[in-house]
């Protein structure tokens, strides 16, 4: 594997600060034809190492989906020190959860629900 360049480390660090791919990509050095291709350069060898090593790392230190899961579960359930609930905090919560669940539901949304052949489109009334 080719070890990612400076722009590509850039562009993952502001991906991972709440970046659009397109705009960190401009913000990292890319031109502007290359950030509209934003798609096919994050799926270059080079990135996809980077964030598998990125997220290897994270699961080392612990940083499974099992916790980050449960972590979520606490702090939907988030209380003050005199025991009364932690609105802001509880309200942070679920609407990190609601972003999670939106972008699951988006990439759901993308799969087909069956394939079938013309043969089969063609036949399906007979």
């Amino acid at each position: 594997m080719k070890n990612p360049s400076v722009r590509q480390i850039r562009t993952f660090q502001l991906i991972n600060q709440g970046y659009s791919k397109r705009r960190a990509m401009r913000e990292a050095g890319y031109s502007i034809s290359s950030a509209n291709q934003a798609k096919r350069i994050m799926q270059t060898d080079s990135m996809v190492g980077l964030v598998e090593t990125f997220q290897d790392k994270l699961f080392d230190a612990g940083l499974t989906p099992e916790y980050i899961a449960l972590k979520l579960a606490e702090f939907i359930d988030a209380k003050k020190p005199d025991g009364y609930p932690d609105y802001p905090t509880q309200i942070r919560a679920l609407e990190l959860c609601l972003k999670i669940f939106e972008e699951a539901y988006k990439k759901e949304e993308r799969k087909p629900t069956r394939t079938i052949t013309v043969t089969d489109w063609v036949n399906q009334d007979n």
